[in-house]
């Protein structure tokens, strides 16, 4: 059973992806299936027992992460993996990318996914000049027009 709900454990970089990318996908109060199809394509899963264990190795990770989500606010959450750093660049990055993509499943990206984004790259400390190619690159990979 996974100890994701103890309040003392700490939170490791895959548990701040995770919670991270629920909290985007939640941003316009849906959660569409495209996105939690691109969530689960990114943390991965095992067949066991006749079924899909998502997050592999703990059966309970997923479900943990989505009860943390619920009852921890956003801010207290970004407040949170910042005072412990967490993170590393790359990591926040590869956040913010799968992120966007994730929000974008859907084909559009609404005010508040946008907000969400914002506050994430401001609370990772990560430059627009930074970030720009990568958003670049989600958005045209998530492009609807281009056929």
């Amino acid at each position: 059973m996974s100890n994701f709900n103890n309040k003392d454990q700490a939170i490791t970089p895959k548990k701040a992806f995770v919670c991270s990318m629920l909290y985007a996908i939640a941003a316009d109060g849906e959660l569409n299936p495209q996105e939690i199809g691109n969530l689960l394509s990114v943390i991965g899963g095992e067949n066991r027992d006749g079924g899909i264990v998502v997050g592999g190795e703990d059966p309970g990770f997923f479900k943990d992460a989505f009860e943390f989500v619920k009852r921890t606010s956003l801010h207290q959450f970004l407040e949170r993996i910042s005072a412990e750093d967490i993170l590393n660049k790359q990591q926040k990055l590869f956040i913010l990318a799968n992120m966007l993509d994730s929000i974008l499943g859907d084909g559009k990206l609404e005010p508040s996914e946008r907000e969400i984004v914002i506050e994430f790259q401001d609370k990772f400390g990560i430059s627009n000049s930074d970030f720009k190619p990568v958003y670049e690159i989600i958005l045209f990979k998530n492009s609807k027009n281009i056929f």
